[in-house]
């Protein structure tokens, strides 16, 4: 236990109450006792939504910014309040998750302020799956456990569940794919336990338009994000960017703040080396969290390509003008990406008969194949 208060700079509480009280303190002493710098205010902003967020929230930061090191020491934060509480953490591969409670293992063996979280008895379960700390009552679930996504989740208890970067590319490439990891991550309202104080929180990067964070703030899953800049503009950004950033935004004017670092740790230099040598779209997705233009060159052709308009068997227009927006705008069913609709044509030339009519035909093969024909008029 830490006996020295004179870090405080308040003579009337100890440092064990402050640490206890604050987790955006505990985190600062985690630096220290790790020889890192003190925190940016980005990462003292997530420690702060972690400690007073919902029941049920969601954190989306940029590549680099620290947040799964911000969750572990938030992991340890909890059981130092509460020695009982049981924790889950998931993530999309196992490896990844032993790693995460491999991290929250050291930290105790190796800082001397934590000497009382170690434990004491050879009954008590130490490994790198699972471990209890010291003065956990006896229970079937360990103080911390490790589990992949595709894991054994059934069976487990937690008062906390932390799903750290569950989505990744391999399992969120198709609709079947993401709606499979959906139904896997759903399993953590079984396994949660019914406690006032019981939660969830995601930590992740976003992959695609279609990414289930979105579906999981539907379902009041609470996201906060932030990107490594400011962004120019706000569309997709509506009630989720980081409450510290809309007020920058608001005092110093968006033009100003505009595409500007938002974190120390990167400066500008950095974030335009990373920017010239990656993709557009990695950058936009990995460091702005927006997926609108990663989803616009994976699917270049969209609904809003084409006009649609009824034709007449024995005349057409003599020209066609593309239009794509409110005016044009057509109110049939469109399965395609957030936002592209059916469109009719802005302008439309003379009916005029047909000049000519040629019909292509693709006769089936063997299997599945059909039988598909193609009339085309001019």
């Amino acid at each position: 236990m830490i006996k020295n208060n004179s870090l405080t700079g308040d003579p009337r509480r100890t440092i064990e109450e402050r640490i206890s009280n604050s987790f955006p303190v505990f985190l600062s002493l985690v630096w220290k006792s790790l020889d890192l710098p003190r925190p940016t205010r980005a990462q003292l902003a997530i420690a702060e939504y972690l400690q007073s967020g919902p029941k049920r929230l969601q954190i989306q930061a940029f590549r680099g910014l620290g947040k799964s090191w911000i969750a572990a020491a938030f992991v340890l934060w909890t059981l130092w309040n509460d020695r009982d509480k049981k924790i889950l953490v998931v993530s999309a591969s196992k490896q990844r998750a032993d790693d995460f409670t491999i991290f929250c293992q050291k930290c105790i063996l190796e800082f001397d302020w934590m000497v009382h979280m170690r434990p004491q008895d050879d009954d008590q379960r130490w490994s790198r799956v699972s471990f209890d700390i010291a003065g956990c009552r006896p229970a079937q679930s360990p103080s911390v456990k490790s589990v992949g996504i595709t894991g054994q989740l059934t069976g487990s208890r937690a008062d906390l569940i932390v799903f750290d970067d569950v989505e990744v590319p391999s399992n969120s490439a198709t609709d079947m794919m993401r709606e499979k990891l959906l139904q896997l991550v759903t399993e953590g309202e079984s396994v949660l336990t019914p406690k006032a104080d019981s939660r969830i929180v995601f930590l992740g990067t976003p992959q695609t338009t279609f990414t289930i964070y979105r579906t999981l703030r539907e379902r009041n899953y609470r996201p906060f994000v932030w990107p490594a800049r400011y962004p120019k503009n706000l569309v997709g950004y509506e009630d989720i960017l980081a409450p510290q950033l809309v007020t920058d935004i608001e005092k110093g004017g968006h033009d100003k703040v505009s595409w500007q670092p938002t974190d120390t740790r990167f400066s500008e230099i950095n974030l335009l080396e990373r920017e010239q040598s990656m993709s557009r779209s990695n950058f936009m997705l990995q460091f702005m969290l927006d997926t609108s233009l990663s989803d616009a060159l994976k699917f270049p052709l969209k609904l809003s390509d084409f006009s649609v308009l009824p034709l007449d068997p024995q005349k057409g227009p003599s020209e066609v003008i593309w239009g794509a927006d409110k005016e044009t705008l057509l109110d049939l069913p469109a399965v395609a990406l957030p936002g592209d609709r059916w469109h009719r044509p802005k302008r439309e030339g003379e009916f005029v008969p047909w000049g000519e009519t040629i019909v292509a035909v693709d006769p089936s093969g063997r299997g599945k194949d059909e039988t598909v024909a193609v009339v085309l008029s001019k």
